[in-house]
């Protein structure tokens, strides 16, 4: 091989080595963080909805108060709301808009979130836990105050009866007795229990309607629904009788109706003020939008490379065989190339993966735990990736480049093409025809005629 065809494989070689190095690392990112199946398979293996759900739903609220008299109406009742189904439904359609915009599928960025469904849930969620909330905390979320009516005080306390029924007939006996002190100096008889009932059959309205005098600030349905239960209680209370489990089913009744108006109310108080679509990026600010059409142009590129770079390596390595003597030589730095290019790839994938995720541990905050791990998972599969894909061209250019050796070596002689032993045969055996009937035509009379 003379000196200018030295140089000319020296020169494809490092080009080749550089285009498999390149093509190497963009394939690796169309594998990864620019695919979003990649990203939201990592999601979901790493629990990442679980772990946004709850991010968010520490930071939410409802209409119900800031603390609320609801149990968690801060953060429970909205964490109920928002459940990890919904945000991996709502995170997997925005990524593939966010990717479509990226990858100059779609010409604007149009995040969207649907609130629709959070809305119906509201008020489900909001029915269940008046249910499940106990009188005490349904009185403050009512607005109710304690009153004392010709000696019978209704307050929290007293409410606290449809815990269970111990409790219900404590509280019973307790009104019975302040009663009898007042009306019949305490004595125990028939006469001074029937001066005590007819006093509290006298009691009972009054004391109904002001203590059924409540404002949940939810309208007046809702107001009429918790004055109702407020009522129970005053019934089990001052009923001459004492009959738990019937005082119980209307109790749970009551619990029911108050529920369900009130999801209803919370709901719609919600259309009044949230959209059935937020679409935050329609708002972005001309700071955040430069750099994401920055982002698109530098995507786009990249992928006109994940098709260009493969196509551009298979033209360079067809070179060698042009500037080559032999086919040893083409195959032996070939697979040299592949060596070089896959080494450094594997390097990095094998020794920083593990340098840049403890930065990220020590860089990330104490809370979101959950969110740093996904976060982590992402990288760690960017990296696995490279270390694979690099380790295939490093074996793979390593064979090549073995095989190339032994056949410039004449360890192994290179394949031999079966199509010229059958055209040579072939215009050897054309040959001796034409011989053959050249003879026989001189032999003939009418070839000497003709001659």
């Amino acid at each position: 091989m003379s000196a200018a065809r030295r140089l000319g494989v020296a020169a494809v070689v490092v080009v080749l080595t550089v285009t498999l190095f390149a093509g190497n690392v963009v394939v690796v990112g169309h594998q990864t963080v620019l695919d979003p199946d990649y990203v939201t398979e990592t999601l979901a293996e790493e629990d990442g909805y679980e772990a946004i759900q709850t991010e968010l739903a520490g930071q939410g609220t409802l209409p119900i108060g800031e603390t609320g008299p609801l149990p968690g109406s801060g953060t429970e009742i909205v964490g109920r709301i928002l459940t990890p189904e919904y945000v991996q439904s709502q995170t997997e359609a925005n990524l593939g808009r966010f990717y479509a915009y990226l990858h100059g599928n779609e010409r604007q960025l149009r995040l969207v979130v649907d609130t629709g469904p959070l809305k119906n849930r509201t008020a489900v969620v909001v029915s269940e836990t008046v249910e499940n909330t106990s009188a005490r905390e349904l009185a403050s979320f009512a607005g109710f105050e304690s009153r004392e009516i010709g000696g019978v005080t209704v307050d929290e306390t007293v409410l606290s009866m449809g815990e269970d029924e111990a409790a219900f007939r404590t509280a019973r006996s307790r009104v019975r007795e302040r009663v009898r002190e007042r009306v019949a100096d305490g004595e125990q008889s028939p006469e001074a229990d029937r001066r005590v009932n007819e006093t509290l059959r006298q009691l009972r309205p009054a004391v109904r309607e002001r203590a059924t005098d409540v404002d949940t600030s939810f309208g007046d349905e809702v107001d009429r629904e918790a004055a109702g239960l407020v009522a129970v209680y005053v019934d089990g209370l001052l009923a001459p009788s004492a009959d738990y489990e019937e005082f119980r089913a209307n109790l749970t009744a009551q619990k029911a109706e108050l529920g369900e108006t009130l999801g209803v109310a919370v709901r719609d108080r919600l259309d009044r003020t949230v959209p059935d679509q937020l679409a935050p990026t329609d708002f972005l600010p001309a700071e955040l939008v430069r750099p994401l059409i920055r982002l698109r142009a530098a995507i786009v590129f990249l992928d006109v490379l994940g098709w260009l770079l493969p196509l551009l390596s298979v033209a360079v390595a067809a070179q060698l065989w042009l500037l080559s003597d032999d086919p040893g030589t083409p195959v032996l730095w070939t697979g040299v190339a592949g060596v070089l290019a896959g080494l450094p790839g594997l390097a990095v994938g094998s020794v920083a993966s593990g340098a840049v995720t403890d930065r990220l541990r020590t860089a990330a905050p104490e809370t979101g735990e959950a969110v740093v791990g996904v976060a982590l998972a992402l990288v760690e599969g960017v990296f696995g990736t490279l270390s694979a894909q690099s380790l295939a061209l490093v074996v793979g250019g390593g064979v090549l480049a073995v095989a190339g050796g032994l056949v410039r070596g004449g360890v192994v002689d290179p394949p031999e093409l079966s199509g010229g032993d059958s055209d040579d045969s072939a215009g050897l055996s054309g040959g001796d025809s034409d011989d053959e009937s050249g003879v026989d035509t001189t032999d003939t009379p009418e070839g000497d005629e003709r001659s």
